[in-house]
């Protein structure tokens, strides 16, 4: 196909052999007196020209990363300078993480207009011999599929590879350690006296995810009101812990304290104030509810090690911590509590997230309802 010339007034736009559209924008010469060109490739003529124009105004702007990049030179521009805004500070932390940890030591070194579904599905393959989990290589896909949604949309590939490829199959949330309620009752019973013992009735009591629980501060808990207010949750950034705020904003909810939780709350400040006292100087005034002896937020990493003891103990295995949410959830779907009522509790971002991770639960709930009803329209008893 011949090249066509381009209309008055329409910049360098031009049509390749193979059909697509090129429209090149000039970048500032270089410090040596160099021209610098920038290209995108459309489809047709109109996407060409409007992208045309995105570039212009992001060659003015000065954040047109440089053409023949490798991948990894692409993915710390998109990192520093098209996801900071778009996403909270720590997802950007998390996004680094992957990127650097995952992506990077696999397809780092492939240009990035050369990258191809089938490096995509390299790095997959190698992260699974590494014995990386399905969620982890799944992550690690998504973070890729959004850098590069951003170099399609700039021209700088032709298409979204980690888009064509295919993610790993999970198995579900996992819900084989979710324990039962005689399990929970030992739990909270090898717990009894233990400086933590709060955190245990809390957590099996109210389905808290653990940063939710550890993210707690006393301006939250109203004891007298018998409600405590969750606001965020406790994270591990660069600069230490901190506590960011929900993902959605079905996270930040109001739950009751019903049952023994205000009363463990409250036998739980009576025991931090005398840590305080014996603490002194030490103490750190932070505000937080479960804390070291010091004061201190308790690090995620050292409460797993008390939990695995304290659960070794009570004669249960090795359940996740996270395994309390879950145990909280089905006892209570157990015992009849309606899904949307149980959805809110646990602040899921809406109901069918409840309803898919907890469907076995909800139709064994649903099969005993119906044998129950269909007992009391039984006439095989009749004579």
């Amino acid at each position: 196909m011949a090249r066509k010339t381009r209309g008055k007034g329409e910049g360098s736009v031009y049509q390749r052999t193979d059909g697509y559209w090129v429209a090149v924008a000039e970048r500032p010469r270089r410090g040596d007196g160099h021209r610098q060109r920038h290209s995108v490739v459309r489809r047709s003529k109109r996407d060409a020209l409007a992208a045309l124009e995105e570039l212009r105004r992001k060659v003015e702007q000065g954040v047109t990363p440089q053409p023949k990049q490798t991948v990894s030179h692409y993915l710390e521009w998109w990192l520093t300078t098209v996801l900071p805004g778009t996403v909270k500070e720590s997802t950007v932390d998390n996004y680094r993480v992957v990127i650097r940890a995952y992506v990077l030591p696999h397809i780092g070194r492939v240009r990035l207009d050369k990258l191809g579904p089938q490096h995509v599905r390299e790095m997959l393959r190698d992260l699974e011999k590494a014995g990386k989990s399905a969620r982890v290589r799944q992550y690690a896909r998504a973070v890729l599929r959004r850098a590069l949604r951003t170099a399609e949309r700039d021209g700088l590939v032709l298409r979204n590879s980690a888009a064509l490829v295919e993610g790993p199959r999970t198995g579900g949330t996992r819900l084989d350690d979710t324990l039962t309620a005689e399990q929970a009752k030992a739990v909270l019973e090898a717990a009894r006296g233990d400086r933590l013992e709060a955190l245990v009735v809390v957590v099996l009591g109210l389905g808290l995810r653990k940063g939710e629980a550890l993210g707690i501060r006393w301006i939250d808990v109203d004891l007298d009101g018998r409600t405590l207010a969750v606001k965020g949750t406790l994270k591990r950034g660069r600069d230490g812990l901190f506590v960011d705020t929900p993902k959605t904003a079905s996270g930040s909810r109001v739950v009751p304290l019903v049952g023994d939780t205000a009363d463990a709350l409250r036998e739980h400040r009576r025991r931090q104030l005398a840590e305080r006292l014996a603490a002194g100087p030490l103490w750190s005034e932070l505000g937080f509810v479960f804390t070291t002896e010091t004061g201190e937020p308790l690090d995620p990493r050292n409460l797993l090690r008390w939990w695995y003891r304290l659960t070794a103990k009570a004669g249960v295995g090795r359940p996740r911590f996270h395994a309390t949410r879950h145990t909280a959830a089905t006892l209570m779907l157990d015992q009849g509590v309606p899904l949307e009522v149980v959805s809110a509790i646990l602040g899921h971002a809406g109901l069918a997230i409840t309803a898919d991770v907890y469907a076995k639960v909800t139709a064994d709930a649903k099969r005993r309802a119906l044998s129950t009803l269909g007992s009391a329209l039984d006439r095989r008893g009749r004579t």
